[in-house]
């Protein structure tokens, strides 16, 4: 580090043991400490140490300077010192010559109980202070030797922020880690410290009669066990994550075989969320990564079982949905540790998966059977032979146990006056789930949220006045419509996979035509025909058949004509966005036929909220490059016209920005008269150069680097390159393009552009002083023309150019004088 800088280090480090100093932003120190700690990371090691020994330095003057005041600094000086001792404390040296002076009980010792209790902060340096000790086997054993790693515990089991609580876990799991190295007994010890809580309050649980348990009323009992339970949870689960890197577990097996954690979690298991029987599977891990044997993964297996049926026995619905969800967590640990168990008879596998998602859909599934009663349901499974072959799928890949559970559960969940709360809790827990899918368990669920939609649609139809029933259901509805969303575009599903997705369109414009619906809701389903679209998902365009009359798309001009006159402007911005995927000229008569170009061009000029005007603007960008589209906006009037207003008068940047992309794209595909052609040269140079926003002049740049490509293209340039022969259209010949004639070509570019104010435009944006994606931008155009221009010759001798003038001189002269 610079003397320099170490000089003035200390001096702001000498500054904060002054007692009339005060902090008026902690930023500031947590500035200096990021400064002091992350910038060593790229240093020299002899700078790193005479860092090092400056603040260990003023670290001991600063506990004496507070020792003789008999008092401490404010709370975000000590929590300053606490971070910074953590630093310098990693290195074993440091920590040793630091601890002869006991600085570390000295230091902890200043920590009023006033202060420590007042300050999260303070806390959250404790425990930063005492992990960075187990770096070293120094500061392990002064750990062992002392008492403060069961502050820490404490701290944990408090649950006071989640950055302590998780600082705490952090320490425990990796103070077990380390300790059981070296010292078993200890580690043995913190376990039993640990699972105190559990074992105390087991006796008053009746043994091991899981199906007479008692409720726990004591609160302060429930509230030290949840706390318990959740610090194990924690602990394990970091140790499970290691199990890939090889990790011993021998801290695992002491917490499962030596304390019957199994045992203590079956007597309390009417309070627990029981997630730690998950983690009976490990218990044979072998240390260098065996197999587990088949009778004892089989065991497992049948024991979460158990524990899931006995929540269904009670009626925990909600623990019944979260302990699916964690069951895939913990299964993605050791799924490759377990070997392949199969069903009896037809020697079908049985995938854990498999049996957890069915716990998780249920109870989306017993929507349809609450609504449209259980005689229709199975009527409408023993018509309808796709969904039954889709049942029969389903009960394939599902073992006798998972089966019984769920006739079990239905009851309860048809019955429930809450079927739509825990159905929405189980779609949030299934999007939760689904990075841990494969392609078929994301294909069954998609097709399960299709039968369920396509069943609240068919209520709807038959029984009109469910809807306002169902309007009030209007989160669980855009959940269902939010994760098919999602397993289309995350597991790429077409009709190849599931035939039920060809539905998806015709569904949604169904549900969307009822004007029941929140905002919400809409812009949801909007989204999915988006994507639905996208992914070419309705009979014709799968088959790619041209035939949009007879087909869901017809539909689609209709809803977007009404959603875009909604008065959310949520609404109307996904409508546009919709509108923006089918302007394409296949699609060119949906968009004709409900008359929504003009209705996009009155709306980029009048919406009230400027984000519709910006996508209305995108819009206008797709449309205008298909002839029939830019036919029908040339009879609304002027389109040039209202553009340029559009970027003369519009106060919103984010609006300014996408009418100038309108213009270079108008420029590109459509041929303007010379008057037009002249009027945007001027409106482009005083956007690319004088607007306020950024993002206004880099597009108007990328405006004049089409300008730059339509007058090389008009040389003869194909695809960026002159090639060796081309057509003159002014000479009616074909000519050779050697290097001189390409020079004599590239020199005529020039003055072209010139004349047209592209070359002072670019000039004047490269030397813009206060944004630098104006400068890159122009710089990347300038950049790509001059090599070629030195690609072939062309010297400032060759062209005769003035000096460009300033872009800004027509809108900097002085206005004419009144007479």
């Amino acid at each position: 580090m610079d003397p320099e800088c170490n000089t003035k280090i200390r001096k702001v480090l000498n500054k904060l043991l002054d007692p009339e100093f005060k902090i008026k932003n902690d930023v500031y120190l947590t500035s200096l400490l990021t400064h002091l700690t992350e910038s060593q990371e790229g240093t020299c090691n002899v700078d790193y140490n005479i860092n090092k020994q400056d603040i260990s330095t003023w670290l001991m003057q600063a506990i004496n300077h507070w020792e003789k005041s008999e008092k401490a600094s404010s709370a975000p000086i000590l929590s300053f010192t606490l971070n910074v001792t953590s630093y310098v404390c990693k290195d074993e040296q440091t920590f040793v010559m630091l601890n002869s002076h006991n600085v570390y009980e000295r230091l902890i010792k200043l920590l009023s109980a006033e202060v420590y209790n007042a300050y999260p902060s303070i806390k959250l340096g404790y425990i930063r202070l005492v992990t960075a000790l187990l770096e070293h086997k120094s500061g392990l054993q002064w750990i062992i030797s002392t008492n403060y790693w069961a502050d820490i515990m404490a701290l944990a089991l408090k649950n006071q922020t989640i950055y302590i609580t998780k600082e705490g876990y952090v320490f425990m799991a990796r103070l077990l880690d380390k300790s059981v190295k070296i010292n078993e007994l200890f580690c043995v010890h913190v376990v039993q410290l640990i699972m105190a809580p559990l074992s105390k309050n087991a006796p008053c649980m009746p043994g091991n009669n899981m199906t007479n348990l008692l409720e726990v009323r004591d609160q302060a009992i429930y509230q030290s066990l949840c706390s318990t339970l959740t610090l194990i949870t924690e602990v394990l689960e970091i140790f499970l994550k290691d199990i890939e890197k090889g990790n011993d577990l021998k801290v695992v097996y002491i917490f499962v075989d030596k304390f019957n954690l199994e045992e203590c979690i079956k007597s309390i298991l009417c309070i627990a969320t029981n997630e730690e029987f998950f983690l009976r599977s490990i218990k044979n891990l072998e240390e260098k990564g065996g197999y587990i044997e088949f009778e004892r993964a089989t065991s497992s297996k049948s024991l979460i079982l158990i524990v899931l049926k006995e929540n269904v026995c009670k009626g925990y619905i909600p623990n019944v949905i979260k302990l699916s969800y964690i069951g895939f967590i913990y299964w993605s640990y050791i799924r490759q540790k377990m070997p392949v168990c199969k069903r009896h008879g037809d020697n079908v596998p049985m995938i854990f998966e498999n049996q957890m998602l069915m716990l998780q859909l249920y109870p989306i599934i017993s929507v349809s059977f609450k609504l449209l009663g259980e005689e229709k349901a199975m009527q409408v499974l023993d018509e309808d032979d796709l969904r039954d072959d889709y049942v029969s799928k389903f009960c394939k890949i599902i073992i006798p146990e998972t089966l019984r559970i769920v006739y079990q559960w239905r009851t309860q969940l048809f019955s429930h006056p809450q079927v739509f709360d825990h159905a929405t809790l189980s779609l949030k827990y299934l999007i939760k789930s689904k990075q841990f899918f494969t392609r078929e368990l994301g294909v069954i669920s998609f097709q399960t949220l299709m039968y369920c939609l396509r069943d609240v649609v068919q209520v709807l139809k038959e029984q009109p006045e469910q809807a306002l029933i169902l309007s009030k259901e209007h989160n669980y509805l855009a959940l269902v419509i939010d994760a098919i969303t999602m397993f289309i575009n995350e597991f790429n599903i077409t009709w190849t996979e599931s035939l039920e997705s060809i539905c998806v369109l015709n569904l949604i414009f169904e549900l969307l035509s009822l004007p029941t619906w929140s905002a919400m809701l809409v812009v949801k389903g909007l989204k999915l025909i988006d994507i639905a679209i996208t992914k070419y998902m309705s009979p014709s365009m799968a088959l790619l058949i041209d035939n949009v009359d007879n087909s869901s798309l017809a539909l689609t001009g209709p809803l977007l004509y009404a959603k875009l006159h909604d008065g959310n402007w949520e609404v109307r911005d996904t409508a546009l966005e919709v509108l923006c995927t089918i302007s394409t000229s296949e699609r060119k008569k949906v968009v004709l036929d409900a008359e929504l170009p003009s209705l996009i061009l009155k709306m980029s000029v009048s919406d009230g909220e400027p984000f519709v005007r910006a996508t209305a603007l995108r819009c206008l960008q797709e449309m205008v490059q298909i002839q029939e589209f830019w036919c029908d906006l040339t009879k609304s009037g002027n389109v040039h016209e209202q553009i340029v207003q559009i970027l003369e008068r519009e106060t919103e940047g984010i609006v300014r920005s996408q009418a100038a992309t309108l213009i270079a794209v108008l420029y590109e595909h459509q041929e303007d008269s010379p008057s037009t052609l002249s009027h945007f040269y001027d409106i482009m140079t005083h956007a690319a150069t004088a607007d306020l926003h950024w993002e206004v002049k880099v597009n108007a740049l990328l405006f004049w680097e089409k300008v730059i490509t339509f007058h090389l293209t008009h040389q003869g340039m194909i695809d960026g390159v002159f090639p060796k022969v081309t057509f003159s259209k002014e000479h009616r010949k074909i000519v050779t393009l050697n290097e001189h004639e390409v020079r004599k070509r590239l020199i005529q570019v020039l003055n072209q552009l010139s004349e047209t104010g592209c070359l002072a435009v670019l000039v004047t944006a490269m030397r813009d002083d206060c944004d630098v994606e104006v400068i890159k931008a122009a710089t990347k155009i300038t950049d790509k023309f001059v090599r070629l221009l030195k690609d072939y010759r062309v010297r400032e001798s060759n062209a005769d150019l003035s000096s460009p003038p300033s872009p800004l001189t027509p809108f900097n002269a002085p206005p004419p004088s009144m007479q």
